[in-house]
């Protein structure tokens, strides 16, 4: 899958909140297993996976900024395309929006800590090799 569409997120709206039903809030907390059943349950669609479980990781899913304001600090930090940052954080907005979380994950990012966020390309830049090097 190239571009996210919105069959695949409501798909993996529906499969994540079945998977929370079932298994409760601990889900959150155990990102690996999470991730590890989302390969298992679509091993084709690895970049959707990825995307949706980079939202969790940065825990950007937890934001209460609107949606475009939420997927481009997910796009930021996590260097994704605005597409998929915005599949992410649709997706993570279905699960949890009726859900009342036994621990709320309320997260501010105040200005100090912004200042403090890098891209992927600031914090790779020193890494990479120049041509005229070579």
């Amino acid at each position: 899958m190239n571009r996210p569409t919105d069959g695949a997120q409501r798909t993996f709206v529906d499969v994540l909140n079945r998977l929370f039903n079932e298994q409760g809030e601990q889900l959150l907390q155990q990102p690996l297993k999470l991730e590890g059943w989302l390969r298992d349950l679509f091993p084709e669609h690895r970049s959707a996976v990825s995307c949706i479980m980079e939202g969790l990781h940065t825990e950007i899913c937890y934001s209460n900024e609107s949606v475009q304001d939420a997927a481009a600090l997910l796009s930021m930090r996590a260097g994704l395309t605005p597409s998929w940052s915005d599949f992410s954080i649709r997706v993570w907005r279905g699960v949890l929006k009726n859900r009342v979380l036994e621990h709320q994950f309320e997260r501010t990012i105040t200005p100090e800590q912004n200042a403090d966020v890098h891209t992927v390309d600031s914090v790779l830049s020193q890494y990479k090799v120049h041509r005229s090097t070579l």
